[in-house]
């Protein structure tokens, strides 16, 4: 074996030469007590190496082995093995052996697995194919290398993680998004009281990438940031490969991959970490399997423009601008977490109050006009009930049966109201109980607005002169006998037509997801309409498709629960002042008669 001098000096010259092929040392060549060196960054942008005693291979799945080593030194005595330390280069005799990728919780040595080279260059040759990334492999903090019945297998061996460090957002409000972020494989890290990486982000040039330096994926800059920290494996003139496990393990993908900065190493009990913020965007990930990263340094592919304003009586407007990671599964959680973040900080001492959204989406086909969504809110959690719903209606455009909806801008527009209360509905009755056809009627609807309870009288349209149906049909005759009148605020209505006519709002290409999305009530208004035995009628107005709510627009499979349910026709809007949310449902049964009015004939 070379001195540890020549080693040094071997690598030296690699990490200058960072074009250079590299030399793979032999997996069959790896016995116990070999050392080697690695490479990452502790502090800053510099790359500083550490030693690596090997402890054994272990077995794997398919041919694919791991590397058991222990790192040695000062720095590694009280914060271990770290996450962000994930891609680090491990070199012997000047040959690459792979990344350390996999560290243990609650270890007492500075223990960690790594990924073998063979495994992680063969990503570039992956690009492309229609296969995606190792199936079954969707929990990135699973060992599916190691065979299950290896006794090296431990269950608190986990990749030196990834969690998904976020800077700008108060660490409390990460709470309810830790949940939707579990289910992608991913752990939120809050990493500072403020963000880094915005437009002010400090410099990295594509040549300060080579093995070791610090490299993340970027998935949202602005105000609040958002990234996957790791280091970089190896570097060939613009190819480059990092992290030694799957960020997503997504296969083929196209997120911007950025410089990092690291201001120091965090010890921890359970797992240390680095806390690291991002600089500019250098490259496009282009690969992401089991075994790691794969990308270009070609400066990065767009991401998507997202403005936010807020409205609000007692202060000045103000505004932020984000960009977005464009990833399908991504993309919604992210915009998310850019609006609540926002939010949180700019309302922090403002807990309790009335939100109303309006957002301006922008389509990539110039052919299609920009879609309008609206909605109101109200009450103690009204800034995280806000961006749920913005993360579920862009869930639509991204994960729908026809695939995502190309879009070149967003626009977000906020207007708060402190305190204040909803708008109750608390009684519905009607001035006469049967109704014949001629006749107009008038509701008695009773609300509640904090502790103010009032009444207004709602007058509906005669049932005269035929009922609209859809295509420009006319129902001249009203079946008499009994139905019921229902009095709503919008959403309640969309969850009650959802759950008697779903199949009206199936969709099978884009055309139709905007025109399910276009046709959502706002939240700030009244709904009055009719439903009977097999009929849902309209009072006024054409003929309306109202979509089901966001969860269920969603499904894949949509089956009416009643193959006889009739369309809802229209219904009375009673549209509200911004200020106003509205909430409740009464309905009450109401009886038609066959008789018509007499009308009086003109001498």
């Amino acid at each position: 074996m070379n001195s540890r001098g020549l080693t040094t000096l071997l690598l030296g010259l690699l990490l200058s030469a960072s074009a250079a092929a590299v030399e793979i040392y032999p997996l069959d060549d790896v016995e116990p007590g070999l050392t080697g060196t690695a490479w990452s960054v502790f502090k800053g942008d510099s790359i500083a190496p550490f030693t690596v005693e090997i402890l054994d291979r272990v077995p794997g799945v398919g041919g694919r082995d791991l590397v058991l080593v222990k790192a040695l030194g000062e720095r590694f005595e009280r914060a271990g093995v770290s996450q962000g330390m994930s891609g680090s280069p491990v070199y012997i005799d000047g040959r690459l052996l792979g990344a350390m990728a996999f560290n243990f919780s609650f270890s007492r040595d500075a223990l960690a697995y790594v990924t073998p080279a063979g495994a992680m260059l063969e990503l570039a040759d992956r690009v492309g194919q229609t296969d995606g990334a190792d199936s079954g492999a969707r929990n990135v903090r699973s060992l599916p290398f190691l065979d299950p019945g290896s006794e090296a297998v431990s269950a608190t061996a986990t990749e030196i993680n990834l969690p998904l460090s976020v800077a700008g957002f108060d660490p409390k409000g990460l709470t309810d998004l830790t949940d939707a972020c579990r289910g992608l494989g991913l752990s939120l890290h809050a990493t500072s009281g403020r963000s880094s990486g915005g437009e002010s982000a400090e410099s990295t040039s594509i040549a300060a990438i080579k093995p070791g330096a610090a490299i993340a994926v970027t998935l949202l800059r602005g105000p609040v940031t958002a990234a996957a920290f790791g280091t970089v494996t190896h570097v060939d003139g613009e190819r480059v490969w990092g992290f030694g496990h799957p960020f997503l393990n997504s296969g083929d993908c196209e997120l911007p991959l950025a410089g990092a900065m690291v201001h120091g190493v965090m010890p921890s009990l359970d797992n240390s970490f680095k806390i690291s913020s991002l600089t500019e965007n250098v490259g496009t990930l282009l690969y992401d399997a089991q075994s790691g990263i794969y990308g270009r340094l070609d400066g990065g592919p767009e991401m998507l423009p997202l403005q936010v304003r807020l409205v609000q009586e007692s202060a000045l407007d103000s505004e932020a601008e984000f960009l977005v990671a464009r990833h399908e599964a991504l993309q919604p959680l992210l915009m998310r977490m850019a609006v609540e973040g926002w939010l949180s900080n700019r309302l922090a001492a403002l807990v309790e109050g009335r939100l109303a959204a309006r957002v301006l989406i922008r389509f990539a086909d110039e052919t299609r006009s920009p879609l309008t969504l609206e909605s109101r809110f109200f009450g103690e959690g009204v800034i995280s009930t806000a961006s749920s719903w913005l993360q579920g209606m862009m869930g639509v455009l991204t994960a729908n049966p026809a695939g995502p909806v190309p879009l070149t801008s967003l626009t977000v527009e906020l207007d708060w109201r402190e305190g204040g209360d909803p708008l109750e509905l608390i009684d519905l009755t009607i001035d006469r109980m049967a109704i014949r056809p001629g006749e107009e009627w008038t509701l008695h609807a009773r609300f509640r607005e904090g502790e103010r309870v009032f009444s207004e009288l709602i007058t509906l349209p005669p049932l005269t002169g035929g009922l609209a149906r859809g295509g420009g049909d006319r129902v001249d005759n009203l079946h008499p006998g009994l139905y019921q009148l229902h009095m709503a605020d919008a959403l309640s209505f969309q969850f009650w037509n959802a759950t008697r006519q779903p199949d009206l709002y199936r969709f099978d290409d884009h055309a139709a997801v905007l025109r399910v999305l276009s046709s959502l009530e706002s939240g700030g208004a009244w709904i009055v309409w009719l439903s009977g035995p097999g009929e849902q009628t309209v009072l006024e107005g054409s003929e309306v498709t109202l979509p089901v709510w966001i969860r269920k627009l969603q499904a894949r499979q949509i089956r009416p629960a009643n193959e006889f349910a009739g369309r809802i026709m229209g219904g009375k809007r009673i549209a509200l002042e911004p200020g106003i949310v509205p909430v409740g449902y009464q309905s009450i049964p109401v009886t038609l008669l066959s008789q018509p009015l007499r009308t009086r004939s003109t001498p």
